[in-house]
């Protein structure tokens, strides 16, 4: 299973970090990384996953409802 270095763990976090303002108003509010071996670059519920910022998912107001959103979600 591909894995990152803590080297480049850190790296990404330091320019994605949750709180990072992105262009068109768009805020990161969770970075993870989700470890998977299928070369179409899809992954699966069971795969390996680790949060580096911020919470293990997002809320989504839609419609008056709220939606809790994780990274394995199809949204």
């Amino acid at each position: 299973m591909p894995t990152l270095s803590d080297e480049l763990k850190a790296q990404i976090t330091e320019k994605f970090s949750a709180g990072t303002q992105l262009p068109g108003g768009m805020t990161v509010t969770s970075l993870s990384v989700i470890s998977a071996d299928d070369l179409s670059g899809g992954y699966k519920e069971g795969d390996p996953w680790e949060i580096l910022s911020g919470s293990g998912h997002y809320e989504e107001l839609l419609c008056g409802l709220k939606f809790t959103v994780s990274p394995f979600a199809f949204f």
